[in-house]
């Protein structure tokens, strides 16, 4: 089942803004769960599962599962993760990221 995401949904940051953040991470093979475009905005229902967003007040948690490629330093990848993750949701949004938590389910 596919779900496409616009604009207009009533979700308070985007997943797909923060999975593009994530994918764009040098060293992340993908996001757990993950099946489709996420430029596009069509993803797999799974997908949102990996994907956790908590709001209080103007702050926000992140929690993602990702999937990391076998030739990358796993810390490293993580730390690059929270960081482009906080960039993209602080600008876009005008929250404050408390954190961005991160569980590598596999190596690819």
């Amino acid at each position: 089942e596919i779900y496409t995401l616009s604009l207009h949904d009533a979700l308070p940051i985007s997943i797909v803004n923060i999975a593009v953040a994530c994918l764009e991470t040098e060293g992340v093979a993908s996001i757990s769960g993950f099946s489709g475009d996420a430029v596009s905005g069509k993803i797999k229902k799974d997908f949102t599962k990996s994907v956790g967003v908590k709001i209080n007040g103007n702050s926000v948690n992140i929690s993602l599962n990702i999937i990391v490629k076998r030739e990358f330093v796993i810390p490293e990848v993580c730390i690059n993760v929270q960081k482009n993750v906080r960039e993209k949701v602080e600008v876009m949004t005008g929250l404050k990221v408390n954190a961005v938590n991160i569980e590598v389910e596999k190596i690819q």
